[in-house]
Formats: structure tokens, C-alpha cells, sequence
């Protein structure tokens, strides 16, 4: 899997290089944006295995994107955090624990604008993506665990896919923008050498 994660960066990586050449014809909306949003990410997976039966993780992000009107690529960071109370599998036994979960994400990847992106209005996009994660999770259970560890840091390896709208406000280049994106990711977290961190994520930004 990690080798399969840096071939995928690498890939993407290449793909963020190309497209700023691509967009140096494009039309009025093809100038460079940067966004910054608030994020909330709803788990889903098995029981004991991921965060689904836990709370949702909020946090904030921040965009860099490439310009053009059609074809644009992007560089995205985003740190959040969840905490709340769920089952763990320590062996075969639930364990039931409160936890607190950080994670720091870096992101590469590309958007595509189906009707070429204007520069004032509204847009629709599509996206998709590649990421690397760092990850902590605790937990505050009072049971003996054996093979259940309280604290623990791991890497995770993701990819996304996403539908977003903005509203540009004219000549000022000012926009809103809101995004739904579904994120496939997995660490060896909780005693699980995958644990699911797969998930629902909606994320408003403003961006100029």
C-alpha cells in the first residue's frame, strides 16, 4: 500500500506540473484561486473498525489551484479532529472507550469544469485526488487491553472524489464555494492494520 501511495503522489504530482501549462489560453475565469473553509466529515464503515459509530470530524482546510477554465490542478491541506465515545476490537472483545482523533492531511490533484469556468456566477466542477495523512488517535478506556494501544500515531493513504459549486462575485474574484467529496483512506490505527477512515465530507469555503 505505501508503495502504491507514492506512485499515486508521483502521478498526481506530474499532473499539477502539466495543467498550468494547459491553462495559459484560457478564458476570463481561468485565473488562480486560493480557498479557505471549514470542513465536517461524516465516518462510515464497520464497527469497531472505523469512526462510523463515533462523532463526525470537523476542521479547516486551505486550497492552492493552478488556473484555467476547464482543466485546473490543486494542491489542498486540511487538519480537523473528531472526539467522542464507541466500541474498539481489542482481539475479538469491544472495548467501549471515549477517544480524541487529530489528523493533518497534504492533497495533489485535479479539477475539471464541464461548461468552462467564468468569471463571475456560477461554476460546477468535478475533482479528484491523492493524499497522504498523519494521524493520532487516544483513547481513554479504564479495561485491561491487550493488544488495543491507548495512543498511537500512524501515517494512511488516501484518494477523494468530489462535486463542488462556486459563486464568483464579478471582477472582485471573490467567491464562495461548496464542496462534497467522498474520501477513501485506511491507517494501522486501533489495533486494525486498516483501520477505515472512509467518509462524507462537506466543506464550505470563501476564496479570492
Amino acid at each position: 500500500m505505501r508503495s502504491f501511495g507514492v506512485v499515486l503522489l508521483l502521478t498526481l504530482f506530474s499532473i499539477v506540473s502539466i495543467v498550468p501549462g494547459l491553462s495559459r489560453a484560457s478564458g476570463p475565469g481561468g485565473f488562480r484561486t486560493t480557498k479557505m473553509g471549514l470542513f465536517q466529515t461524516v465516518f462510515s464503515g464497520d464497527e469497531g473498525k472505523s469512526l462510523a459509530k463515533g462523532s463526525p470530524a470537523v476542521g479547516v482546510e486551505f486550497l492552492r489551484d493552478a488556473g484555467g477554465d476547464i482543466l485546473r490542478g490543486y494542491i489542498r491541506g486540511r487538519f480537523g479532529s473528531s472526539s467522542g465515545q464507541q466500541n474498539f476490537l481489542d482481539g475479538t472483545d469491544e472495548v467501549l472507550s471515549p477517544y480524541t482523533f487529530y489528523f493533518g492531511q497534504g492533497e495533489l490533484g485535479g479539477m475539471f469544469f464541464p461548461v468552462p469556468r467564468r468569471d463571475s456566477g456560477t461554476n460546477l466542477y468535478l475533482s479528484c485526488g491523492g493524499y497522504v495523512s498523519y494521524n493520532q488517535l487516544s483513547l481513554s478506556t479504564s479495561a485491561t487491553v491487550s493488544s488495543l494501544k491507548t495512543h498511537q500515531t500512524a501515517p494512511g493513504y488516501g484518494y477523494s472524489a468530489a462535486v463542488g459549486v462556486e459563486m464568483l462575485f464579478g471582477m472582485s474574484k471573490k467567491l464562495l464555494n461548496f464542496e462534497m467529496s467522498y474520501r477513501q483512506e485506511s491507517a494501522q490505527l486501533a489495533g486494525q492494520t486498516r483501520f477505515d477512515l472512509t467518509g462524507l465530507t462537506f466543506c464550505l469555503s470563501y476564496g479570492w
